[in-house]
């Protein structure tokens, strides 16, 4: 599925009484781009389940149960700016602006992600998926080119218990409350 907008807010926190994530106000864009500028990346992004099943036995029939443990992500780009790398690995700037390509250092951040997207039938809708872990980036590189080489970027969206329900996000279609209107900027406040 396409979508357009991403963008990612570092998690602070939750909230005591109703587990809701809490965030760094300022989200950060995947690409960063001029104020001119439209926002194209082309970026696409799969969430799959995953579970595990759990077989029981007795008086010779058999049941299963399947638990969903969280949703395995993919975000396919090309381009991710160094900010939005630094908020998602454990790489990091130093004093003179480089990165530095750290791993695991401990100091991985928990993300939560915003992206706009439309459904089969074309109603717009915003998603938020709560609290996402990324896993370390492959750093392809090649010779320019007329066809740019796309990245993928693989992710785990975890579950988190929201006011005593076990979620990973929320689509907020068009015309509902809470719905982050195209060309505005999400904020924390509208989580």
């Amino acid at each position: 599925m396409a979508f357009a907008q991403v963008r990612l807010f570092e998690i602070t926190g939750f909230d005591a009484g109703t587990g809701k994530p809490t965030l760094n106000s300022s989200p950060l864009p995947f690409l960063a781009r001029e104020a001119s500028e439209q926002e194209v990346n082309n970026i696409s992004v799969t969430l799959q389940p995953e579970s595990v099943e759990k077989t029981y036995n007795a008086d010779n029939i058999q049941e299963k149960d399947t638990v969903i443990k969280g949703y395995n992500g993919t975000f396919t780009f090309y381009g991710i700016d160094s900010d939005a790398l630094d908020l998602i690995s454990s790489f990091r700037k130093d004093t003179n602006g480089n990165t530095i390509l750290g791993v695991n250092t401990g100091d991985e951040k928990d993300i939560c992600v915003f992206y706009r997207g439309k459904n089969e039938k074309g109603t717009a809708y915003n998603m938020w998926l709560y609290d996402c872990e990324f896993k370390p980036i492959n750093l392809d590189v090649g010779q320019d080119e007329d066809t740019p080489t796309s990245l993928t970027l693989e992710f785990f969206a975890k579950l988190i218990t929201i006011n005593g329900t076990k979620v990973f996000g929320a689509m907020v279609y068009e015309g509902k409350t809470g719905y982050v209107t195209e060309g505005t900027e999400p904020t924390a406040e509208d989580l």
